[in-house]
């Protein structure tokens, strides 16, 4: 009696997609938000700050875009990351995302309206170094590294 043997490849590729976490799950959040685990931590950020121009005028409609910069990185260079926000009116602008975590953050700011909005003004950025999330002590979610909160200083604009 001969047996046959047929090779198994459905199990095969499920054991692989488990390896390669291809298979990974979500679980609901706090706020009714779903937080996916992929196995990549995450940080939270919450950003906010002001622009003006020389004299201390708020100037609307000014690029805020951020950069995650190695530390080896000497020209502060740095990769975009994040969302990009504009300027309120007021000047003002804030942001909260979540995304990979770095420890210097360039944050750059680039006039897109041209002339409108008090001029055409030079782009300015601003490093911020030691950039440290904040964990809460309840949250036992490994993937979640914290939380940044930064304010950042009032930037003055030059005109171009």
């Amino acid at each position: 009696m001969r047996l046959s043997r047929k090779p198994k490849r459905l199990g095969f590729f499920a054991m692989l997609a488990a390896l390669l976490g291809i298979t990974a799950g979500c679980k609901g959040g706090g706020s009714n938000e779903v937080i996916c685990m992929y196995g990549v931590p995450t940080v939270s950020y919450e950003l906010k700050g002001k622009v003006t121009d020389e004299g201390g005028k708020p100037v609307e409609g000014i690029e805020v875009s951020f950069a995650r910069v190695a530390p080896s990185d000497s020209a502060l260079v740095g990769s975009p990351f994040g969302p990009t926000v504009l300027t309120d009116a007021a000047g003002q602008w804030n942001i909260h995302y979540q995304d990979d975590p770095t420890s210097i953050l360039k944050v750059t700011f680039t006039d897109v309206d041209g002339s409108e909005n008090g001029g055409a003004f030079a782009e300015a950025n601003t490093i911020v170094k030691d950039v440290q999330p904040v964990k809460d002590p309840k949250d036992n979610n490994a993937f979640n590294l914290g939380e940044v909160k930064l304010e950042i200083p009032v930037v003055k604009l030059k005109k171009n």
